[in-house]
């Protein structure tokens, strides 16, 4: 008999509870889900997850860059052929897969168009010849992503901009660890993140956003990235400052650290953050929206000096 699948309530229970017990972590993403509002972040949690790799370039040209092609072999395969560009092709080739027919394949992918045998064999026939290569590619894979050619293009072409930038090299040299998975704990609180680089003298980000300085400036406050480079930075002081290394699509490249002064900012930033975490589970907030954050749960919109 199948396990009944639990409602969101029960989901939400569930978390609560482990939040209440400690049996939970805390994340960037997450905490700045809760700077927004206590429901903001059980949504967040909440929200299921669709992981679609292949669909990211940032990730393709993260494994390239970071981790060299060795790596980045074992864990994509390149696609140079013709791939499906429909659900319904896409379709086709599961069944096709599945070691059934083209004309089965197709019948089953194709199951509202009402066609004659020939009319359908014909289709099919032509469905093989455009997608077959594609289907004996898969077959190849063996549990490796897909990545499309230009996709796998544009992430050389990163990843020669990286290699060729003598401070963003002397980053990538000083590399111990990719994707490091770190724990710790504050205030109570356990949390987990992931590093981009990692290393004795190293901790950084590699950011696939427009390079230019002043915008990586402006994103480091407009996305919280200074908050993450704290929060990591809790658990694993260095004396060199946290570095964000900036590659856009034009191959444009820039080495970012990030200033004492702005880290001790975003380090009181943090502080804030979980005691409000801590009084929101001390009352059990996890309903309120923004009104968390006013006063009595309402904020006054002054007159402004314009008028």
């Amino acid at each position: 008999m199948t396990a009944a699948i639990p409602t969101i309530d029960e989901r939400k229970q569930e978390l609560i509870t482990n939040i209440e017990d400690g049996n939970f972590h805390l994340s960037y993403s997450s905490l700045k889900a809760f700077m927004k509002s206590p429901k903001h972040f059980i949504d967040y949690k909440l929200k299921p997850r669709v992981d679609r790799p292949t669909l990211n370039r940032g990730l393709v040209s993260h494994k390239l860059i970071l981790e060299g092609d060795e790596e980045f072999n074992k864990a994509y395969a390149v696609q140079e052929c013709v791939g499906p560009t429909s659900a319904n092709m896409e379709n086709f080739v599961a069944y096709m897969l599945q070691n059934l027919s083209a004309v089965e394949a197709h019948k089953l992918a194709y199951s509202k168009k009402n066609l004659g045998p020939e009319k359908r064999k014909s289709e099919a026939q032509e469905m093989l010849e455009k997608l077959g290569p594609y289907v004996e590619f898969v077959k190849t894979v063996k549990g490796r992503l897909v990545v499309k050619k230009d996709k796998y293009d544009d992430a050389c072409r990163k990843r020669d901009a990286v290699v060729n930038d003598p401070a963003a090299y002397n980053l990538l040299e000083r590399i111990e660890e990719t994707e490091k998975f770190i724990e710790w704990e504050y205030e109570g609180i356990k949390h987990k993140g992931a590093i981009d680089m990692f290393g004795s003298t190293l901790l950084g980000d590699l950011k696939d956003t427009n390079a230019e300085p002043d915008k990586v400036a402006k994103q480091v406050i407009n996305m919280g990235w200074g908050l993450q480079a704290a929060m990591y930075l809790t658990d694993n002081p260095r004396e060199e400052n946290y570095t964000i290394l900036a590659i856009d699509d034009t191959g444009g490249v820039s080495v970012n650290p990030l200033s004492d002064e702005l880290i001790e900012h975003y380090q009181f930033v943090y502080h804030q953050a979980i005691i409000n975490f801590n009084k929101c589970k001390a009352f059990c907030s996890w309903d309120e929206s923004y009104g968390f954050y006013g006063n009595e749960g309402k904020f006054m919109i002054e007159k402004p000096r314009y008028l």
